[in-house]
């Protein structure tokens, strides 16, 4: 699980909510940072974020950002653990409105905390209508489709309230957060909600819950939580790996196309060649004669260009993806002697030009070497009939390109929940990972702002044609209603 951006605002562990952070004597170990060592590596972050990151200032002015950077220099002068320190870096990696600027805590956190002391829950949950409840059990007393109302008598309502503000998302979008407190991809390593709970709330041994039963009784159930191997076990158990492309042929006139990344190396698990396989699912299609075409990407946070490929079998007419990509140094920034690696740290000057903001492009003549900065044909065999996306606040990055482009020009209808990914496009693709001199904590960091060759609503996603949230009973008995209604569309009943 890379987005790992979870956090706590309050240096002083206390909740926004009021509540106090319970101390745990095992955390004592910890190392104290002193003040001027938290300034260094918050000053490091800062200069990184304004040397380095080009879309600083997309969704909060300069005023803004300044004085936020400030304001949280000034909480840094007592001396803190990581456990402390953490969460202002979070919350700085959140403030940018990125999904793709994410804060880890350092590797020693994770050996000597994380995997020997700290407990974890023992159900995986689904968000519906601001309704938390149990999508997956370690307990079989634990069913599927139970209304979580509190654990340890705290009420989820307020847990989920205070954890959602500082999962971080593209723009303004809020389907992405509630989305990552879920099982939300096969290529994530592990469930945010999962990992941060110890940053807001101790999980003892047991724990309890107050659950509402579908018969509308409410029960006190006691429970063991999980330790990390246990909790390692059941995750990879809720949440088996798979292949990214399956296709099925529904019936002679629909067809199913499900992606679950575009992430060349998780293709390369399975030994997926796109390429091959997109030519083979298009090719059943012109044969058979196939008129409808579901694409569900629900569960697809992104990868690489593969989209590409697959707009080239749907789009009727040429199309670009890029209007133009922009860095914010040429060369190598005063910061990377803190990055874990500069392999794709560097920009030669001799590729790009500089723009009177101080940015800089990538020169006409070198644009098309660039995946989608020059127009694109179609495939000769590119398929003509109706095109229907399910998407969910997890189709992020490279899927909400490829929904954006779609969306554009009118070739699909939408169903399900406003995509992850902004449609003005991310800033992704080359991601250093800074690493802060004192504490250690990691920060990916990326570097290459995208700019589609598309309209858009500033910070939002692609909205459905057809939003579509499941139901209460949709979790228990597995049934699908964003797809379903797909079926009904294709087949004229709707």
């Amino acid at each position: 699980m890379r987005n790992f951006a979870i956090i706590a605002f309050a240096v002083v562990l206390q909740f926004s909510a009021g509540q106090a952070l319970p101390q745990d004597s095992t955390y004592k170990k910890e190392r104290f940072f002193k003040p001027s060592e938290l300034k260094e590596d918050y000053k490091v972050l800062i200069k990184t974020l304004q040397e380095c990151y080009p879309s600083t200032y997309r969704y909060n002015s300069k005023a803004q950002v300044d004085h936020f950077f400030s304001h949280m220099l000034e909480q840094l002068n007592t001396p803190l653990t990581e456990r402390g320190f953490y969460p202002l870096i979070a919350l700085t990696a959140a403030y940018m409105k990125d999904e793709h600027i994410i804060a880890t805590p350092s590797v020693a956190y994770y050996e000597h905390i994380y995997k020997q002391q700290v407990k974890f829950l023992p159900f995986s949950i689904k968000v519906i209508d601001n309704r938390v409840f149990i999508n997956s059990s370690d307990n079989p007393q634990l069913k599927t489709g139970m209304q979580i109302l509190s654990i340890d008598d705290i009420p989820v309502t307020s847990i989920i309230s205070n954890v959602i503000r500082y999962v971080h998302r593209d723009g303004y979008i809020s389907t992405f957060p509630y989305r990552h407190l879920e099982d939300y991809s096969p290529t994530q390593n592990e469930n945010i909600l999962d990992l941060y709970y110890s940053f807001f709330y101790r999980l003892r041994d047991s724990l309890i819950l107050a659950l509402k039963q579908p018969d509308g009784n409410v029960v006190r159930f006691n429970c063991q939580s999980l330790n990390y191997k246990q909790y390692q076990s059941f995750y990879w158990k809720r949440n088996p790996h798979e292949p990214p492309l399956t296709f099925k042929q529904l019936n002679k006139n629909s067809a199913l196309l499900e992606i679950s990344s575009f992430h060349s190396s998780y293709r390369e698990n399975y030994k997926q060649d796109f390429e091959r396989l997109f030519e083979q699912c298009f090719n059943r299609l012109d044969s058979n004669k196939t008129r409808n075409l579901v694409i569900d990407l629900r569960r697809c946070e992104g990868g690489d260009n593969s989209y590409l490929l697959l707009l080239q079998y749907l789009m009727l007419k040429p199309f670009r993806v890029l209007k133009y990509i922009e860095v914010a140094y040429a060369g190598l920034p005063s910061t990377s002697k803190y990055f874990e690696s500069t392999d794709n740290a560097f920009f030669p000057d001799s590729l790009l030009y500089r723009l009177p903001n101080g940015k800089y492009r990538l020169k006409s003549k070198y644009k098309p070497t660039i995946a989608g900065y020059t127009t694109t044909s179609p495939k000769r065999q590119h398929f003509k009939g109706k095109v229907y996306v399910l998407t969910s606040g997890s189709t992020g990055s490279a899927a909400a390109i490829f929904c954006t482009i779609l969306r554009n020009a009118h070739r699909a209808i939408f169903i399900g929940e406003e995509t992850g990914g902004a449609m003005e496009g991310p800033t992704s693709l080359n991601i250093p990972v800074l690493v802060l001199p004192n504490s250690k904590i990691r920060i990916e960091v990326p570097l290459i702002k995208l700019q589609l060759a598309s309209r858009y609503i500033k910070g939002r996603g692609v909205i459905p044609d057809y939003f579509v949230e499941p139901l209460v009973n949709d979790i228990a008995d597995h049934h699908d209603a964003q797809f379903n209604l797909a079926l009904k569309l294709l087949n004229g009943k709707r």
